[in-house]
C-alpha cells in the first residue's frame, strides 16, 4: 500500500489511503506504524487545507487517538468540523461517535451533551463500513455517561450486524465490548456468556 500512496493523486486521495492504512496498522496491531502513519496523514491534511469529507475527519482522530495523541488535541481539531455537521448520514455518524468517545476522555462536556452525540450517532442502521468503530465509540460513552441500558441495545444491534455480514471478528471484537459492559454494568451472567462468545473455541472442541 505503501507504493500506492506515493503514486496516487488527487491529494485527497492519498490522504484516504494514508487513513486507511493507519487503519490497517491499528487492526494488526503495529502501534508505532500506526503513529507514524498518524502523522503523515496530519502533515497531509495541513497541506491541503481544504475541508475533507466528515468520515475521512472521523477517520483520522480516530487513528490519532488509537495512536495515543491528547484527546483535547484531536477535539479542538474537530471544533470547526462540528460546527458546520448537518444530516444524519452514515458518515456524519460516524464522526459524531469520535466526539462522543474523545469527548468523556477530556471531561470537558456534560454527561447529557456525550449522550446526545453518542445517541445521535447511534440513531439508524449501522454502516457496513467500519460499524464496529461507530458501535465501540458510542456504546462507550453510553455506558460512561451510565446508559447502560442505550449502550447494550447498541451492542446488541453490533452484534446482529456482524452476525448477518458473516464477520467474525468483528462478532468476537464487539462480544467482548459486551462482556466488559456487562461486567461494569454489574449483569455478571450476561458478561461470561458475551466473554465465552468472543473467546475462539479451541480445535477439536465444542
Amino acid at each position: 500500500m505503501g507504493e500506492a500512496v506515493s503514486r496516487t493523486e488527487p491529494l485527497i486521495e492519498r490522504i484516504r489511503l494514508v487513513l486507511e492504512q493507519g487503519s490497517l496498522h491499528v487492526q494488526s496491531g503495529r502501534s508505532a506504524q500506526a503513529a507514524e502513519t498518524a502523522a503523515r496523514a496530519r502533515a497531509m491534511i495541513a497541506e491541503y487545507g481544504g475541508d475533507l469529507p466528515p468520515l475521512m475527519y472521523a477517520a483520522f482522530a480516530a487513528l490519532d487517538m488509537i495512536s495515543m495523541q491528547p484527546p483535547s488535541a484531536v477535539l479542538d481539531g474537530l471544533a470547526g468540523v462540528a460546527s458546520r455537521l448537518t444530516g444524519s448520514t452514515e458518515e456524519v455518524r460516524m464522526l459524531l461517535a469520535t466526539m462522543a468517545f474523545g469527548s468523556v476522555s477530556t471531561g470537558r462536556s456534560t454527561a447529557a451533551e456525550v449522550a446526545e452525540l453518542a445517541t445521535r450517532a447511534a440513531t439508524g442502521s449501522i454502516p457496513v463500513r467500519e460499524g464496529w468503530m461507530l458501535v465501540n465509540y458510542a456504546s462507550a460513552a453510553l455506558g460512561i455517561c451510565d446508559r447502560h441500558d442505550e449502550g447494550m441495545a447498541l451492542l446488541d444491534r453490533g452484534t446482529e450486524w456482524s452476525s448477518r455480514l458473516g464477520d467474525v471478528w468483528n462478532y468476537r471484537y464487539l462480544s467482548m465490548l459486551r462482556s466488559h459492559s456487562c461486567w461494569y454494568a454489574g449483569r455478571l451472567v450476561e458478561a461470561e456468556g458475551d466473554a465465552r462468545a468472543a473467546t475462539p473455541s479451541p480445535a477439536g472442541t465444542r
